[in-house]
């Protein structure tokens, strides 16, 4: 009787134990994932920075404003060439 719960216990912690770095496993990749999107972001953010100085060098900022529906609709100011908000 003894012996089955001591098999028992070692199989369990080993079980466990592969789960366990299964678990590290994933979380690893889930951190890489996130380094690498947020690097991505910084460099869609750059490019993005880049296009909204070229439009001001090249062309100048050419404003429209929109204004949101409702009795307290914000007013917003686009670039109609790049997007740019102001």
């Amino acid at each position: 009787m003894i012996i089955k719960f001591e098999y028992k216990y070692k199989l369990f912690l080993y079980l466990y134990g592969r789960i366990e770095k299964k678990q590290r496993g994933i979380r690893n990749k889930k951190n890489e994932f996130n380094i690498s999107n947020q690097g991505s972001r910084d460099e869609i953010k750059l490019v993005k920075q880049n296009i909204y100085e070229e439009c001001k060098l090249k062309t100048g900022h050419d404003f429209i404003d929109e204004t949101e529906d409702g009795m307290y609709g914000e007013t917003f100011y686009i670039c109609k060439h790049c997007n740019y908000e102001k």
